[in-house]
């Protein structure tokens, strides 16, 4: 894993601002993927997927990153650092691409499944009915479902089997469902709070390339440089024109 440079990350930032989360995540990946055959990105598992985001956050950015939220008791605001590297150690590898159907018992039920990639994610972004999306998703990922020797549907399944499944998906998967475990330093109430690392890599993105067009902007109105070369600097070396200059 490499950062992003200056010139990719703003053209990334114009090129895909508008795109589907998933398509987003798998262009971030594209940019600064080693690996030749990039075409196995959208088989990552959302854990792998999401890993690899925060080996990519590390790598542009550093390893703390800043967040704040509010108590869901008292409204609250909590500002807290979330180092990259502890997320990143309960995660599975992302040196590979999943391809393996997994097999689970719970009792008299028997499935076969595989893990949620972006190409599933993708697929039922366009539906407007969030409610359906867990369905629709394992519907996708479930291969077969047999209650004794009976198969099935996945939309018959019970509700409380359905936890079953997806609470497996997730222990095999940890990256994919990242928490953090968070308490109000006012009225002491405890939660876990979802971190979502594509969005939050995202605006960070958005915010860095707005930087960077007002940095173009002010030295090439006093040298006179191109875009390109500008973007070329180092940004130690940026910000010191960008001192010397005033700005």
């Amino acid at each position: 894993m490499r950062a992003l440079g200056a010139a990719e990350l703003l053209h990334l930032w114009e090129e895909v601002d508008s795109g589907r989360a998933a398509e987003r995540a798998l262009r971030l990946l594209s940019a600064v993927s080693a690996d030749p055959d990039r075409a196995q990105l959208p088989g990552l598992t959302i854990g792998q997927r999401d890993a690899q985001l925060l080996r990519l956050r590390q790598c542009t950015f550093g390893d703390i990153m800043q967040a704040q939220t509010a108590c869901p008791q008292c409204g609250e605001r909590l500002e807290f650092a979330v180092p990259a590297a502890e997320l990143l150690t309960p995660c599975v590898s992302a040196d590979s691409v999943a391809t393996v159907w997994h097999d689970y018992s719970v009792g008299d039920w028997r499935f076969r499944f595989r893990l949620p990639d972006s190409t599933d994610l993708m697929a039922i972004a366009g539906d407007d009915d969030v409610a359906g999306h867990r369905g629709r998703l394992l519907a996708r990922c479930v291969a077969e479902a047999r209650q004794g020797d009976k198969g099935v549907e996945i939309n018959a399944l019970p509700e409380d089997v359905i936890s079953e499944i997806v609470a497996r998906m997730e222990s095999l998967d940890p990256c994919a469902d990242i928490s953090l475990a968070l308490t109000c330093p006012g009225c002491e109430t405890g939660w876990d709070a979802q971190f979502d690392i594509l969005g939050y890599l995202w605006a960070e993105v958005s915010i860095h390339a707005r930087r960077l067009l007002r940095e173009v902007d002010v030295l090439a109105r006093v040298y006179g440089w191109r875009e390109a070369d500008i973007l070329a600097l180092s940004s130690r070396r940026r910000r010191a024109y960008l001192d010397m200059c005033g700005a």
